[in-house]
């Protein structure tokens, strides 16, 4: 009985150092990035097939969440999400058709030149963008409210 009670809290000790490797890189930028360049192809397709259809309603990719804006035909994929009023983070990844870097859930604002990407800072309050471009019609971005 000893026996299966220390191979049982074993396997579980291994699952939780997986997962709290797995879970943070899978969020991070490199990793999304890597994604996209290897599968741009595919992911493409599927932005495509989402700006015809015009959902309503958000869908999942990949276990992502993702949703679609009309206004900029954005498809927007969220794979981190965190935080609570007024201190909220979101990390994922777009699609502009157009080729042009937009605002969290497809607005239009103005953004700078900042490092690798862009930025966009409201003028009254602490919302914040960044935007980086990683291969064409794809960018990640951060947002944090």
């Amino acid at each position: 009985m000893k026996r299966k009670l220390y191979v049982f809290l074993s396997f579980l000790v291994v699952l939780l150092v997986l997962t709290c490797v797995w879970v943070p890189y899978s969020h991070s930028k490199n990793y999304i990035q890597n994604y996209i360049r290897k599968n741009a192809d595919e992911l493409t397709d599927y932005a495509d097939k989402t700006i015809e259809t015009r959902p309503t309603q958000s869908s999942r990719y990949h276990g992502w969440e993702v949703s679609y804006y009309d206004t900029t035909n954005m498809v927007q994929f969220i794979v981190f999400g965190w935080g609570l009023v007024p201190s909220t983070k979101y990390r994922g990844f777009f699609y502009s058709p157009d080729d042009i870097p937009l605002g969290f859930q497809g607005t239009t604002v103005e953004f700078e030149p900042s490092g690798n990407g862009w930025v966009w800072e409201e003028e009254q309050g602490d919302n914040r963008q960044y935007v980086e471009k990683i291969v064409d019609c794809w960018y990640w971005f951060e947002m944090e409210f």
